[in-house]
């Protein structure tokens, strides 16, 4: 365990700094009287970092709605594991997150950590190592990566504050080679819609960071024709989670009140989709 005088760097910019602000919002969570998820690896994580997490400038607000993205995503894997307790795990963009701590994991399922080979080489250092859990140092966007995963039986791609750092043909690419390469599955991730991309690039947090967003959906349905055999299996609400109740008080009811429009609510959603 590193000390006061031995903490680890964070020297991360733009795109690469948002997992900080991941991994901050579940060290804040940590610490709340009714954590959401009481991540206790990220709460450790984080105070190894040498790091002013002041300076990314989180809100309450959003610290939550973070927190209630990453568990529902965790109930999601929770779920098709339990279905297919021998599937491949694919954790895109995993950042420093410790999914695989938090996510009961029957059967012997393989699951791949994958992110930059700096983020991963900081996430090794943090984390103990886990038992069926492999780091892939790469780009996700670069399909050379996926030849050295083995396809075999069912996988489930999970990716959490990845998507509106992408293009659309990014995205698109990374879909149609993971489903040559499996045949069946399912992805699950959040996005958001074109207004979202356009409100939150003026965001405090996202212009702390120096990164820019650039994939909006404003229709899923554009995304299930990618490719034949995609299809739309649930679309979920961030503003309709309950844990929106343990936001202040201004914040549950501007979210209350966007639950209520169909533009609106698709502001920030996660979708389970299966191939």
């Amino acid at each position: 365990m590193s000390t006061t005088g031995n903490l680890e760097k964070a020297d991360f910019e733009r795109e690469r700094k948002t997992l900080l602000v991941s991994l901050h919002a579940k060290a804040l969570d940590c610490a709340a009287a009714k954590p959401v998820l009481g991540d206790r690896s990220a709460a450790a994580a984080a105070q190894r970092l040498d790091y002013d997490y002041a300076q990314l400038r989180v809100r309450t607000d959003d610290a939550i709605a973070m927190v209630i993205r990453a568990k529902q995503l965790d109930d999601w894997t929770a779920q098709f594991l339990a279905a297919h307790p021998a599937a491949t795990v694919l954790h895109l963009g995993c950042g420093l997150d410790r999914r695989c701590d938090r996510v009961e994991r029957p059967g012997t399922p393989t699951w791949f950590d994958v992110d930059f080979p700096d983020v991963v080489a900081l996430a090794q250092r943090l984390y103990p190592a886990a038992e069926g859990q492999r780091y892939v140092g790469a780009d996700v966007t670069d399909g050379d990566w996926l030849d050295a995963i083995p396809a075999s039986g069912e996988v489930i791609v999970v990716a959490e504050g990845l998507t509106m750092l992408l293009t659309e043909a990014e995205m698109r690419a990374l879909v149609e080679r993971i489903g040559r390469k499996f045949g069946h599955g399912e992805y699950i991730f959040d996005v958001y819609n074109t207004i979202a991309i356009r409100s939150m690039n003026r965001h405090q947090t996202i212009q702390a960071t120096g990164a820019e967003l650039c994939w909006g959906v404003d229709d899923i349905n554009d995304v299930t024709a990618w490719a034949p055999g995609l299809r739309l299996e649930q679309e979920w609400f961030i503003v309709g989670s309950p844990y929106v109740g343990r936001m202040p008080f201004t914040s549950i009811l501007i979210s209350r009140l966007m639950h209520l429009s169909p533009k609106l609510r698709r502001f920030s959603r996660l979708v389970r989709i299966s191939f």
